[in-house]
């Protein structure tokens, strides 16, 4: 008889003809060859699970409709290929050599083969201060990260852009009072002790509910600790008190990225 590379015997014109031997032979091999190679199959999940107690070590199964998940049958259960049986990776080390540095990397699967990756990091700015980096990826590629360094700068990347988040912010809303029998409404503001490490810039915003009248607004004696505001409203406008917005900003005190 005939035999192919993977074993399945067959008649041949030369072979004595013995049909049922023949095909009980044939039958047997073609058996054998389907249980050690040809164990993947496709279907419902409820297929799936129907076919579990007498599914081969090994089955490979393709489910046809759900997640359409490939799974493999190992021991007396379904054991998940694809998508990956858990969507969340956390991998510590220097994965794929993309740092030197020890790195987390939180990466998620997605059905149709996407990745989304969040990697947080020891980030090295310009060689000069280490600091902490949070940067997101989708399939592989670079997409926006928040750095924090050593000594407090906060920056954003996003569009090949860096954007520098202010180092510290305050923001109230004070009176403005008249100052004894001159046009000059003054208001004095305070920063927490140690909020501010230099005079910050302010913004002043006076606030009316009739916006004909003109105020001119100014801020002076401004330190790390407070500020004066004073407030004039225009000539004729008899008026003691007023409220104003302010907004006081300091960037970093180190101005280079």
């Amino acid at each position: 008889m005939a035999e192919t590379l993977d074993g399945i015997v067959t008649p041949d014109g030369d072979d004595n003809y013995a049909l049922i031997h023949d095909l009980a032979a044939m039958a047997e091999t073609i058996q054998q060859v389907i249980n050690q190679r040809a164990n993947a199959r496709a279907g419902t999940q409820l297929e799936r699970q129907e076919f579990t107690a007498i599914a081969p070590e090994g089955t490979l199964w393709k489910d046809t409709n759900g997640e359409r998940i490939l799974w493999v049958k190992h021991g007396s259960s379904w054991e998940r290929l694809w998508p990956e049986p858990v969507r969340r990776l956390l991998r510590i080390g220097s994965y794929e050599e993309r740092t030197s540095f020890p790195y987390l990397n939180m990466r998620w699967l997605h059905q149709n083969g996407d990745t989304n990756a969040v990697t947080l990091q020891q980030r090295n700015v310009n060689h000069r201060e280490l600091g902490a980096q949070l940067s997101n990826f989708v399939n592989g590629q670079f997409q926006s990260s928040i750095t924090l360094r050593h000594d407090g700068g906060i920056f954003v990347t996003s569009g090949g852009v860096d954007r520098r988040i202010p180092y510290a912010y305050r923001s109230g809303r004070a009176l403005a009072e008249r100052d004894g029998t001159g046009r000059v409404m003054k208001a004095s503001i305070s920063f927490p002790s140690g909020w501010f490490t230099e005079p910050p810039n302010i913004q002043l915003t006076v606030e009316t509910s009739q916006p004909d009248n003109q105020y001119h607004a100014s801020v002076a004696n401004v330190s790390r600790n407070g500020a004066t505001i004073n407030v004039v409203p225009k000539e004729g406008l008899t008026i003691n008190a007023v409220r104003v917005h302010w907004q006081a900003t300091q960037s970093h005190p180190d101005i280079s990225y």
